[in-house]
């Protein structure tokens, strides 16, 4: 039980299934500003079944737990008015449900929504197709993160994000969202024997590499690919050079083939392994260029010279 701070409690609540505190005012006939004070310590946002609430002295004897929602009230009767308060403004309460309240008074009633039992503002956007820019924007005075139900929210139609705001999920991203979320239950429902699940005790989900990483993996590691066939190249005495936006293209090339790290071997096979032929055969072939045309399908640049040093012991020897 909550505890209270200037209230005295005429008796206890359970809070039931479809409670909110403003509902329970209503059904008690206590003022909601005092049934907050009395229960401070409980956000109204976070109400749950089973929690158990005071209610403070002005309340009825017994409560009336036949009434299940509450009824308009009749705006003449000025001795129930103080039992009928609305909540504090920086509370965002709903009026009377399906009614109206002050903050929405410009929006049509074709765009207005009732904010049901335990919705958040995330159900909201889902069921109304509505971004939270534009929740934000046609509810300025609402507390989105603390909606109760009975509150008449202003749903129009999508607004445009402002400008640099705006992305959108691809499949891919998409995908991996919902990879993250992957429970045991899950990889049973895919195919995988529960014996197998329980030898794994930690599912982690791995990122795909980017254009920038596979970059860095062609060239950083110690014995990275790039390295490795630039010192082939070295063993005949010819320089193999790949330009910045070569070692790009063959990285993007790799990502929409979506093979991976290990795919990146099989693109730069692709480039030089013609030239890797020709070079022993040719003397004169002093260095290759590799740049993004030769990657997209051009030929490397060659740049021819005197007989490479190698070749000319050889030649020396006949």
């Amino acid at each position: 039980m909550s505890q209270t701070t200037s209230q005295t409690c005429a008796y206890e609540y359970t809070v039931r299934r479809g409670d909110s505190f403003y509902l329970i005012a209503h059904r008690l006939g206590v003022p909601l500003k005092d049934l907050l004070e009395a229960n401070s310590d409980i956000n109204p946002a976070r109400l749950m079944v089973g929690d158990v609430l005071c209610i403070p002295g002005a309340a009825a004897e017994t409560p009336d737990t036949n009434i299940t929602a509450p009824t308009t009230p009749d705006v003449s009767d000025t001795t129930t008015n103080d039992a009928l308060d609305t909540p504090a403004a920086d509370m965002n309460a709903p009026a009377t449900p399906g009614g109206e309240t002050p903050d929405i008074s410009f929006c049509p009633e074709i765009d207005r929504y009732t904010v049901l039992q335990g919705e958040t503002a995330a159900d909201v956007q889902l069921k109304k197709d509505v971004n939270r820019h534009t929740l934000e924007t046609a509810n300025p005075d609402v507390n989105l993160d603390a909606l109760q139900a009975g509150q008449v929210l202003c749903v129009p139609e999508n607004q445009a994000c402002p400008p640099g705001n705006t992305y959108t999920l691809d499949k891919d991203e998409t995908r991996q969202k919902l990879l993250k979320k992957v429970e045991p239950d899950d990889l049973v429902k895919f195919g995988l024997i529960p014996e197998l699940i329980g030898r794994l005790p930690v599912v982690t989900v791995l990122d795909p590499l980017d254009e920038e990483a596979l970059v860095r993996v062609l060239t950083e590691p110690k014995n990275s690919i790039v390295r490795q066939y630039k010192e082939l190249f070295h063993l005949d005495n010819a320089e193999l050079v790949f330009t910045e936006d070569a070692l790009h293209a063959i990285a993007k090339k790799t990502v929409e083939r979506k093979s991976g790290a290990r795919g990146l071997r099989s693109v730069v096979e692709e480039l030089l392994i013609p030239i890797m032929y020709d070079i022993p055969s040719d003397a004169t072939i002093t260095k290759v260029t590799i740049d993004a045309d030769t990657v997209a399908g051009g030929e490397p640049h060659i740049e021819h010279g005197m007989m490479r040093p190698r070749y000319k012991n050889m030649a020396s020897q006949q």
